[in-house]
């Protein structure tokens, strides 16, 4: 399986475990592996830009990917960003 050199980061909160399940699970079902998953738990509600930025501030690959906790990528998702890596320095999908 391909790998992609791109963390996806997820902040959550204690609560929202079993939403946080499912998103890792779409994250690891990819076509395309991601090098890495970051996931944030909020345990002191400091709020969701304070989890995502200490994550990225760790971040040691080229690319990085946000994915809320109540959300899913496709199993596709991933592998869409292959053939624009070169030519971009910001990548979006809507899959």
């Amino acid at each position: 399986m391909a790998k992609l050199d791109i963390t996806v980061i997820t902040a959550t909160l204690p609560e929202r475990q079993d939403m946080v399940l499912e998103c890792i699970r779409s994250v690891r079902a990819q076509t395309v592996r991601a090098s890495d998953h970051f996931v944030g738990v909020d345990r002191q509600r400091r709020g969701e830009c304070i989890i995502r930025n200490g994550a990225a501030a760790q971040v040691k690959t080229e690319w990085l990917c946000f994915l809320d906790d109540d959300d899913l990528f496709l199993p596709h998702h991933l592998e869409t960003f292959l053939p624009f890596l070169d030519d971009y320095d910001f990548l979006y999908t809507d899959s």
